[in-house]
């Protein structure tokens, strides 16, 4: 997904993937995000208590108002769960924070997390504070076996294998070497300690 909302952004807005870390320091990290996107260093230097206050001032300032008259500003919050579970109102945070300033605007909020249980409970629910604001919404399911060739020149049985093995999910299929063959590829990739899917099955478990 963080490939896909890469490059549906491209440079049309900013990309922020948050942490579990709380408000303030998400905040800071946001804030070099999209003041190097507006080329505005007195967002960086401001001081912001919460996020209602932080776009509150981000949306009115002079260089964003300036890009979004010129075409729509996209602003993808990857992993929003982690900002929920480091502090539960959240979700009503940006409630507030889209009915007065992100929705007066011409810009595009995307909203994106690996927890589908806290997506669906706390963003996509009737009961979310977020509930009914939304425009769309996708959850993306991993790619089909046609698709495999894209990364991989291989034989139909090594590319069956490949599937088999790798799957359909985008992050396991772009570790894979296309300069080496299915079986160097699987031991570097799983079979090898310290490889980097070698205890992927017990992390998903």
């Amino acid at each position: 997904k963080t490939e896909l909302i890469s490059r549906f952004i491209g440079d049309r807005g900013v990309y922020f993937l948050a942490t579990t870390e709380g408000d303030r320091e998400n905040i800071s990290s946001f804030k070099a995000v999209i003041s190097k996107f507006l080329g505005d260093d007195s967002i960086l230097k401001a001081s912001f208590a919460d996020w209602h206050s932080f776009f509150s001032v981000l949306t009115s300032s002079s260089s964003f108002q300036a890009k979004a008259r010129r075409s729509k500003i996209i602003i993808a919050i990857d992993e929003f769960p982690y900002l929920i579970e480091a502090n539960r109102a959240i979700p009503s945070v940006f409630q507030k924070v889209y009915d007065t300033t992100l929705s007066q605007l011409d810009v595009m909020l995307i909203l994106s997390g690996s927890s589908i249980s806290i997506m669906e409970n706390e963003v996509l629910s009737y009961k979310s504070p977020l509930y009914g604001r939304r425009t769309g919404q996708i959850q993306l399911s991993p790619l089909k076996f046609r698709h495999l060739a894209e990364f991989v020149d291989y034989s139909f049985e090594d590319l069956c294998k490949t599937y088999f093995v790798f799957g359909g999910v985008p992050e396991y299929l772009l570790k894979l070497d296309p300069d080496i063959g299915f079986q160097e590829n699987l031991s570097r990739n799983m079979l090898s300690k310290g490889a980097p899917l070698y205890e992927e099955a017990e992390f998903l478990l």
